[in-house]
């Protein structure tokens, strides 16, 4: 297996991003390489993210893999940091694969038949040679390239949904969550050969699946030019209850069959990770500072279990109060120094690199007189060389003089 590097930016850089993806210590942010694959006999392009603050934490983050790099990959990037900054959805390291042309999306596709007649679409195609290049070779690199966890979600559009598909209904999926857009193909009697309906075998399986999830969208371009098309995704709309299981299928007006798919991304994403499931009621605890520790606990055990991994806390983000930095400042200022400290501990416990976290707490045993303590906290702050920033240094570094200070009074 070769990587190459294809960001031609000199030949130091380039060099170094051959040793560093090739002993796994790369930390790529929105960058490329070239994967060999034995499975699809060529070499692919793969578009890579990797948050930057990736080892603030040894809590290690899921995968999002997308289809059609070429042109998903920014909208999935895009949208998931603007969620991220708002504490909506936990970082993910997303990975995008390309097609080499319009061709090989189709050689890749699931054969299924059309919607009158006996003919099948994509009769020549090979899914299961796509499924064996995810499953046994690019999978495991990401997997021992980066420190992510086993959940995975997977995104196609049009042709490369089908191979969407083709995971969901496996005896053994490769990803908890699973996003087909313009499946247009819905309607088929015949998906892989089956004598069973994509539509019953779908629900079928998700009734089966607990935990899983698949969001299925349809442009209305789609549905107006052939209504038949729409039939399944009324349907499965009608039918309130094949939520509780994780299906959804969306119709979105006023959309084109590919360009519907950056407001379909938007829709997966507030779907898979719900605003009123991944936003704490900062308000209440700050009528009720003293359930601070408890709520955040609970709040985060309930993530967990939802979601099968561990959640990193949304410490600060981009314009918002509502993170655990923004709640441990309101302690600090409004005086509640006990609930100060236990909520920046756990914080600090959970994501241990996060200096802000350190002062406060620091800040709130000053008040209580614990000043050996309160030092402690500031150089365990200045430590944390890698997200250390010029005022954290500045701040925790005023603070020490004044606590040695204090801390030498009889």
């Amino acid at each position: 297996m070769q990587i190459r590097s294809v960001v031609w930016l000199g030949i130091l850089f380039f060099v170094t991003s051959i040793s560093a993806l090739a002993d796994g210590q790369t930390r790529l942010l929105g960058e490329k390489f070239l994967f060999t694959s034995e499975y699809l006999k060529g070499e692919r392009v793969i578009d890579i993210y990797i948050p930057q603050d990736i080892d603030a934490s040894p809590i290690a983050l899921p995968t999002v893999y997308v289809f059609d790099s070429n042109v998903l990959f920014d909208v999935v990037v895009s949208t998931l940091k603007l969620r991220w900054e708002r504490g909506l959805a936990p970082k993910a390291v997303i990975v995008g694969v390309r097609a080499r042309d319009a061709h090989e999306r189709f050689s890749f596709a699931v054969p299924l038949k059309r919607l009158s007649g006996d003919a099948v679409v994509f009769s020549q195609s090979k899914p299961e040679v796509f499924d064996n290049f995810m499953r046994k070779e690019l999978i495991p690199y990401i997997e021992n390239l980066t420190n992510v966890n086993d959940y995975r979600a997977i995104i196609g559009l049009s042709p490369t949904s089908t191979n969407v598909i083709y995971d969901y209904l496996h005896e053994s999926p490769l990803f908890s969550a699973h996003i087909a857009m313009a499946a247009d193909f819905l309607a088929t009697s015949s998906f892989n050969h089956s004598e069973t309906s994509l539509k019953k075998l779908l629900v079928r399986k998700a009734k089966q699946s607990k935990g899983r999830f698949l969001y299925l969208s349809l442009a209305s371009e789609d549905r107006d030019n052939e209504p038949e098309r729409a039939v399944p995704f009324d349907e499965l709309q009608k039918d309130k209850s094949l939520r509780q299981f994780g299906l959804h299928a969306i119709i979105h007006d006023e959309t084109e069959h590919y360009e519907h798919a950056s407001v379909a991304i938007i829709q997966a994403m507030s779907t898979l990770f719900p605003m009123s499931l991944w936003r704490p009621n900062y308000p209440l605890l700050r009528e009720k500072p003293e359930i601070s520790l408890t709520f955040l606990t609970q709040f985060h055990q309930v993530l967990e279990q939802k979601y099968k991994f561990n959640i990193r806390p949304f410490t600060h983000g981009y314009w918002t109060q509502n993170s655990v930095i923004g709640h441990i400042e309101y302690l600090v200022n409004a005086q509640h120094w006990h609930q100060a400290v236990s909520v920046s501990q756990w914080l600090s416990e959970k994501i241990p690199q996060v200096p802000k976290a350190y002062y406060l707490e620091a800040l709130a045993l000053q008040q209580l007189g614990k000043y050996k303590q309160a030092l402690q906290a500031v150089n365990t702050g200045l430590s944390m060389k890698a997200t250390l920033t010029d005022e954290d240094r500045t701040k925790l570094k005023q603070l020490k003089v004044s606590l040695t200070d204090a801390a030498q009074l009889p």
